[in-house]
């Protein structure tokens, strides 16, 4: 039993999933603003990775 509802959510996600990807695909300036978004999210996670490195001066 616990399969078969399994089985039900992972349909429900693969059809939403296909149907947002396609209503997407038909939209270049999406696109376009995902691309700044994930250039912004990397430069922001180096940012974080650098001032969150423990400090390494010597006594």
């Amino acid at each position: 039993m616990t399969a078969l509802l399994g089985l039900a959510g992972d349909l429900v996600y693969a059809v939403a999933a296909g149907s947002i990807g396609a209503w997407l695909r038909e939209r270049p300036a999406f696109r376009r603003r995902q691309r700044y978004a994930t250039g912004l999210i990397s430069l922001a996670l180096g940012a974080a990775a650098v001032f969150a490195a423990p400090s390494r001066r010597r006594a």
